[in-house]
């Protein structure tokens, strides 16, 4: 047996989940994984543009860039902080809330696609594993290549 490869596997997971997320929405706007941002603002809505950047860990060039897509779909509003107006605060819209049953909806699908076969236990299981992964991976982001 070969060497295991952990990122090989999580890069497959990643791709495949992108694909089928995009080819069940067919839209665009919310395609290219912006599906992650309303995920996001379905429990922070009105979080800052820096805040959102910082929690799903993606940079602020391509939180701008997602955001501004799902502005012009219609999905969200951005609304300058009173007292600092170098903070956006975002907000979705009423049609960007009535997207959430469809995307919770294709994320389940997803999700008991990929876990068929498995038993609770290995799913709970695997769900400490990828927790355990997660927590190192963020103790240790911050540390310079050596």
């Amino acid at each position: 047996m070969g060497e295991f490869v952990l990122s090989r596997y999580v890069s497959i997971l990643y791709r495949h989940n992108r694909k089928f997320m995009d080819r069940k929405l067919n839209d665009h706007t919310i395609g290219g994984g912006r599906y992650s941002f309303l995920f996001y603002l379905y429990h922070h809505n009105g979080a800052s543009q820096d805040e959102i950047s910082r929690d799903i860990e993606i940079d602020k060039a391509s939180t701008a860039r997602a955001l501004r897509k799902l502005e012009n779909g219609g999905f969200i509003f951005r609304k300058t902080d009173e007292n600092d107006r170098r903070i956006n605060h975002v907000f979705l819209t009423e049609k960007g809330y009535s997207t959430r049953e469809e995307l919770i909806g294709l994320s389940n699908q997803w999700k008991n696609g990929i876990l068929e076969g498995f038993t609770d236990d290995e799913i709970l299981t695997l769900e400490k594993f990828f927790l355990k992964l997660t927590k190192n991976v963020c103790l240790h982001k911050d540390e310079k290549d050596e």
